[in-house]
């Protein structure tokens, strides 16, 4: 799990609506995109480009409870466990029955994350 992920989508209760468009300001998938660095001691850092250049960046935590599992917090849209589903050895869909997202006040919600990485 150590390493760089780039997030390419997040969906929100079930739809399928790519919310990055909603919650990253200019966001467009041609010129912009959201890495997350899972680093050591539990340490990940979230960074967000627009044409190369970073919008902003962020620092959380992470800890991997199993082989299956993720504890993820990190920015206003990520905290909760998340069940890892491997699609391949760049490609994975993380699901969270219960996360918690602060923008807008959202609370609660089920999330799924589409990664990749190189």
């Amino acid at each position: 799990m150590k390493g760089e992920w780039v997030v390419n989508s997040v969906e929100l209760d079930g739809g399928k609506t790519n919310m990055m468009y909603t919650i990253l300001p200019d966001y467009h998938t041609d010129n912009s995109r959201y890495v997350v660095y899972f680093g050591d001691e539990d340490r990940c850092t979230g960074q967000y480009y627009i044409d190369d250049n970073l919008n902003y960046a962020v620092e959380g935590t992470w800890a991997l409870i199993d082989k299956h599992h993720i504890y993820i917090e990190l920015d206003n849209y990520v905290k909760g466990v998340f069940e890892l589903e491997e699609q391949s050895r760049t490609e994975m869909i993380m699901y969270a029955e219960q996360n918690i997202v602060k923008f807008y006040n959202i609370g609660e919600v089920e999330m799924i994350l589409r990664v990749t990485r190189d």
